[in-house]
């Protein structure tokens, strides 16, 4: 089973980076972007890693970690 790692980030080219970055890795890249999208992601993914970005509008990343 391919892990899946989920980027989050409401700056499309910091998500465009990341995962250009992890384009050659054996991940399967999954992209939020905003706190509120990533916990509805992750709830039905179960990613094994999110990276995530602390300042976002509607849900930032600590209240969306704190969730």
């Amino acid at each position: 089973m391919t892990p899946k790692v989920l980027l989050v980030d409401d700056v499309v080219m910091f998500l465009d980076l990341q995962r250009m970055f992890l384009k050659l890795s054996s991940v399967h890249v999954l992209t939020a972007k905003d706190g509120v999208e990533a916990l509805e992601i992750a709830k039905k993914e179960l990613p094994a890693l999110i990276f995530m970005d602390l300042h976002m509008p509607n849900m930032n990343g600590v209240e969306c970690c704190a969730r």
